[in-house]
């Protein structure tokens, strides 16, 4: 099988990587975890980017936040709502006669993926990468083929829709922003900006026909059975006869921009929906019986919501999507609503102490609840203290029967970490301001039992007495990245390496005595103990594909040799490592939470949003998804027990056996921050 030149370097990328980052299949929770059940799901956040409509008739959208939401026309709410992406997605298409989308995005490393999903099931299938960009993506006529252009260097490739695999395309030379095949899938039509419109036979690869057209048209589309070619350029709405190569109308439009529609592939007909700074107009054009170009209706859109982004025709109207992650509906009499959805507060921060949970939103809330989901009741209330200065927290990893946390802020050094002593039902004993750290912005904080660790940007290292706050034991490290207490006499140190160092750092803090870990890393990323004594460390690693991330179990006596649990493609800055029950656990890689047993790395079930925090929850690993969740797991399994929604006046618990529970949330004022003579007293009663 033979691929043009620019195919073939996009092959050799895709050969070589990982396995695991090109397929994958991945379970959601089923039914029985449901948010729609009780609440709609919240909005997207940032640009809706992407709209369709599936053969059922329910709405997709996708946008700046990776998530596909699902919407009911009919009841003007939102039902579902998960994650394909930790990236934007671009732009998405619907594979014809299957509940299967394929998205394009674009990762921190610059690779451009396009993956496809069974949204219906809920899984993965597959993953393609490349270096170039994705400028546009359809799927054949009968839905056997993905057709993606080349936002670079031009032309298309083809996909095979079933397997993932790249087929042999026509060799189109430059940029091409429409592409559609007939029924048959036999031949194909393609627009590009440069102003040309080619037909090619898909199976030879041959050009059969070329016409010139209007050039660097914007928002084109094909209509009438792929008859006329419709398109906005500077001087307004152009429609073009795609068979015969001719101009037929031009209609200049009063609009700063705007989007172009077709009414349905088969249909004459088409709507113009024109963006203003102010108001927006949606303009129904149609070819009559005797070729005329007429305007079958204009329709003012109301004022009242954020810019459009996106639009779809529908059955009665149109379905907008705003900048600012909302769904409207547009009806053919000019109304609009707003389509109905239940925001989340945002969790982003999670530690446990004891048999205690603390959670920080970005709201700038902070809150406190049960560990175990178990003693989560029907009508019970939650607090929440408000306006936050904080950040970050961290809990005490040593677990100690007191619970105790630490709270600080990662840029304000006006902030002075707080260590709060908890006392029975949580509430607050006492609390201390640690006042005597450097001046420089912290990068990590932890507890073990009556000592407090923090490590700021310069790479300063400071051990404080939590009861006290004295210092205890202080060291610098260039170019330390993390640090974590291995005990209540030693801490462990991940760094980058400059000269002969190495990557960890093993440090006595009452002796000063000091253990390079020389494993082989340039870079060490993470560092971690595990209540079983067990250390392991996230390392820079380098292989055929480029640089990636290795989660280690380090061997002191010999680094050199510590087990490799997991890799992932590329630089990953920000991923957790946690130990439950001897079974040690991971979020790195950004798309899912992995535990590791001797066969491998397994998948945790996952809930609606991937996991951007991991922690040990003693008789669970517990994770805060995208969304802002709470999720319990199962450590011998990965199976997803219970998940926890939190909004301004309420709470909601759906646990894996069906039952739901339902509570309320206080919002109450944050306490005044004490001085630091405020020190916590060892005899404080719990």
């Amino acid at each position: 099988m033979r691929y043009s030149p620019a195919i073939n370097r996009v092959l050799v990328f895709l050969l070589v990587l990982p396995a695991s980052s090109c397929v994958s299949a991945q379970s959601f929770p089923s039914s029985r975890v449901l948010t729609g059940e009780v609440f709609a799901p919240g909005p997207h956040e940032g640009a809706v980017n992407a709209l369709i409509l599936d053969a059922k008739g329910q709405l997709l959208s996708a946008g700046a936040d990776g998530f596909l939401e699902i919407w009911d026309i009919p009841g003007k709410t939102a039902f579902e709502r998960f994650e394909l992406s930790p990236y934007a997605i671009s732009s998405m298409a619907l594979r014809p006669n299957k509940t299967q989308v394929a998205v394009v995005d674009q990762d921190t490393t610059g690779m451009y993926r396009i993956s496809v999903w069974d949204y219906e099931a809920k899984e993965k299938l597959f993953t393609q990468g490349f270096r170039e960009p994705i400028a546009y993506i359809n799927y054949s006529a009968a839905g056997s083929i993905i057709i993606a252009a080349w936002g670079g260097m031009g032309g298309v490739m083809f996909i095979q829709a079933e397997s993932g695999e790249i087929i042999q395309a026509p060799e189109i030379s430059g940029a091409v922003t429409l592409a559609l095949t007939g029924r048959s899938e036999r031949t194909m039509v393609a627009y590009q900006p440069a102003g040309v419109i080619s037909y090619w036979d898909i199976s030879s690869g041959r050009e059969t026909e070329r016409f010139n057209a209007p050039v660097q048209l914007r928002s084109p589309i094909l209509f009438g059975n792929n008859r006329f070619l419709g398109g906005l350029d500077q001087n307004g709405l152009v429609i073009f006869d795609a068979v015969f190569g001719t101009t037929l109308f031009r209609e200049r439009l009063p609009a700063q921009s705007g989007i172009l529609l077709p009414v349905s592939r088969e249909s004459v007909e088409c709507v113009y929906i024109a963006l203003n700074s102010y108001s927006s107009t949606v303009y129904h054009f149609a070819i009559s019986s005797d070729g005329q170009f007429e305007t079958k209706k204009q329709v003012p859109i109301p004022l009242g919501f954020s810019a459009i982004t996106s639009a779809l025709i529908i059955a009665d109207g149109a379905a907008l999507g705003t900048v600012d992650g909302n769904v409207w509906l547009g009806s053919q009499t000019g109304t609009t609503t707003i389509l109905n959805t239940k925001r989340q507060l945002k969790l982003n921060e999670l530690a446990v102490s004891g048999s205690t949970l603390g959670v920080l939103s970005n709201e700038c809330y902070m809150g406190f609840m049960p560990l175990d989901y178990k003693r989560l009741a029907n009508n019970m209330l939650i607090q929440l203290e408000e306006k936050v200065p904080y950040t970050a927290i961290a809990g005490d990893t040593g677990r100690f029967e007191e619970t105790r946390f630490v709270l600080w802020q990662s840029a304000n050094t006006r902030s002075a970490p707080l260590i709060r002593l908890m006392g029975e039902g949580n509430g607050s004993v006492s609390e201390l301001s640690v006042e005597t750290l450097p001046r420089a912005s912290l990068m990590d904080a932890s507890l073990y039992g009556d000592k407090a660790l923090f490590l700021d940007s310069v790479g300063n290292i400071t051990v404080v007495s939590a009861i006290s706050g004295d210092t205890l034991f202080s060291f610098s490290v260039i170019g330390a990245l993390d640090a974590a207490f291995l005990n209540g006499s030693a801490i462990l140190i991940g760094r980058s390496a400059v000269s002969d160092d190495t990557p960890f750092l093993a440090i006595d803090i009452v002796t000063g005595e000091t253990v390079p870990i020389a494993y082989p890393s340039a870079v060490g990323l993470k560092v971690y103990g595990g209540a079983s004594g067990t250390l392991y460390g996230g390392a820079l690693g380098q292989n055929a594909q480029g640089l990636s991330t290795i989660l280690v179990q380090l061997d002191i006596n010999s680094p050199e040799h510590s087990p490799k649990l997991f890799e992932a493609p590329g630089e990953n800055a920000t991923f957790d490592i946690v130990e439950t029950d001897s079974i040690v656990a991971t979020n790195l890689g950004s798309e899912g939470a992995y535990y590791y047993v001797e066969s491998g790395a397994l998948p945790f079930e996952r809930s609606a949003g991937f996991p951007t925090r991991l922690v040990d929850g003693g008789a669970y690993f517990v994770s805060i998804d995208a969304d802002g969740s709470i999720a319990w797991h199962e450590p011998g399994s990965g199976e997803l027990l219970a998940l926890f929604h939190l909004y301004e006046n309420s709470w909601l618990l759906e646990i894996a056996n069906g039952e739901i529970l339902r509570g309320s949330v206080e919002i109450i004022p944050m306490r005044q921050v004490p001085g630091p003579s405020a020190a916590i007293q060892p005899e404080a009663s719990l």
